[in-house]
């Protein structure tokens, strides 16, 4: 109640009243409020439900310092990095994981390469009806994540399960670097 806390009232009523006038303009000619990401030569999404790695997979890859933490849906937006591999650099983007109230299929639409990132095997079967209703027939990698968590039979399980279901995939670990190396291999000859 004092004349300082006055005159802050007054300046933010007034910067309140910009930014509605602001936001109002932007409906009318159709301006989004969202950030564009323009699509490089060689764009790959990184695609998978939430706490099955996305993030560290492309902190990984490209050395994009980006936000991981053990609670779910940790990415809200659309995390871009470069990945630069015998000369090329090809565009990894992290979509914030499926069940998000921000997660956008639009990009799935548009880009060249899908990395399916899964962390148990049925989480594959609900992957498949997303990409069921894309428009883009994008060629897909697997990535089965934190098989450093798993004993050696359970990881040769896994890997004679996935091959019985003819998918390209890749087994990985971020903790280990496991795979890694052959996971940017069958990006970059994906496209």
């Amino acid at each position: 109640s004092h004349k300082g806390g006055e005159n802050l009232r007054v300046q933010l009523k007034s910067r309140y009243k910009k930014l509605k006038q602001k936001l109002i303009k932007n409906r009318k000619t159709g301006k989004s409020s969202k950030k564009g990401i323009k699509k490089s030569d060689m764009q790959a999404i990184i695609l998978g439900f939430t706490n099955t790695g996305k993030s560290s997979i492309l902190k990984a890859l490209t050395n994009k310092d980006v936000q991981i933490a053990s609670y779910g849906f940790t990415t809200q937006e659309p995390e871009q990095g470069m990945l630069n591999h015998q000369g090329c650099n090809i565009q990894l983007i992290d979509l914030p994981p499926l069940g998000s109230e921000r997660f956008e299929k639009s990009l799935l639409n548009t880009t060249d390469t899908i990395i399916l990132v899964i962390e148990k095997l049925n989480e594959l079967k609900e992957l498949q009806k997303v990409l069921k209703n894309s428009k883009n027939k994008a060629k897909q990698i697997l990535v089965f994540n934190k098989i450093d968590l798993h004993d050696q039979s359970t990881k040769r399980k896994i890997s004679e399960t996935l091959k019985s279901k003819k998918q390209n995939f890749i087994i990985t670990s971020t903790k280990t670097n496991e795979g890694l190396e052959d996971l940017k291999e069958k990006i970059f000859k994906s496209f």
